[in-house]
C-alpha cells in the first residue's frame, strides 16, 4: 500500500505545475497486485458548473449531489470483470465546509479557482486480472470534456487522454 501512494504522489508531481483549465482533469490510477488506488484532480466547475462558494438553493444541491457522486468510486471507474470493494475514500470538495480557503489574496468569488480532489482505495479479487477500465465520469458530469489519465501497473506506466466518446482503456495484463 505504501508503495502505491509513493508511487501516485510521483504520477502527481509531475503535473502540480499545471494550469487549471475548465473542462480538462487528471486522474492517476495505481494497480498493484489486487489493489488500486485512483486519484482525481479538477477544477470545480467541471462537476459543480461553477467555482463559488454555493449561493443559491440549486448550487448548494449540486454540491450535495456532486459529494454523493463522488463517494461512489464506480462515478469515476469502473474494472471489467473483477468487481471491487471501496476501502477507502478521501474527498475533497470546496465550498462544502463553507470555508473560502482558496487563494487567500484574491477579494471576489468569481476570480476563485478551487478545485476537487478524491483518493480511492479499492480491493479486488485476487487472481482476475485488473486490465480493461471503463471511467464513466462524463455520464455524470456534463462539464468533462477531456480527463489526462496516468496509471502505473506491473512496473509499467503509461497515459491516455479520454473523452465521452472514448472513455475506455485497457491496460497491459
Amino acid at each position: 500500500m505504501l508503495t502505491m501512494l509513493a508511487t501516485s504522489v510521483v504520477l502527481a508531481d509531475t503535473h502540480q505545475h499545471e494550469a487549471h483549465v475548465h473542462g480538462e482533469a487528471r486522474i492517476n490510477l495505481v494497480v498493484e497486485g489486487h489493489e488500486v488506488l485512483l486519484e482525481l484532480q479538477t477544477p470545480a466547475a467541471n462537476l459543480l458548473g461553477f467555482e463559488h462558494a454555493p449561493q443559491t438553493n440549486a448550487e448548494k444541491q449540486q454540491l450535495k449531489t456532486t459529494q454523493s457522486l463522488l463517494s461512489d468510486p464506480s462515478t469515476l471507474l469502473s474494472i471489467t470483470n473483477n468487481p471491487c470493494q471501496l476501502v477507502n475514500a478521501d474527498v475533497v470538495l470546496p465550498f462544502s465546509d463553507h470555508k473560502d480557503h482558496h487563494h487567500k489574496d484574491h477579494e471576489h468569488n468569481d476570480e476563485v479557482h478551487g478545485d476537487i480532489h478524491a483518493e480511492y482505495t479499492l480491493r479486488c479479487q485476487p487472481g482476475k486480472a485488473i486490465s480493461q477500465l471503463t471511467i464513466p465520469v462524463f455520464d455524470h458530469f456534463p462539464g468533462m470534456e477531456k480527463l489526462q489519465l496516468m496509471w502505473i501497473k506491473s512496473n509499467q506506466q503509461g497515459s491516455a487522454t479520454l473523452t465521452a466518446t472514448n472513455d475506455q482503456v485497457v491496460l497491459p495484463k
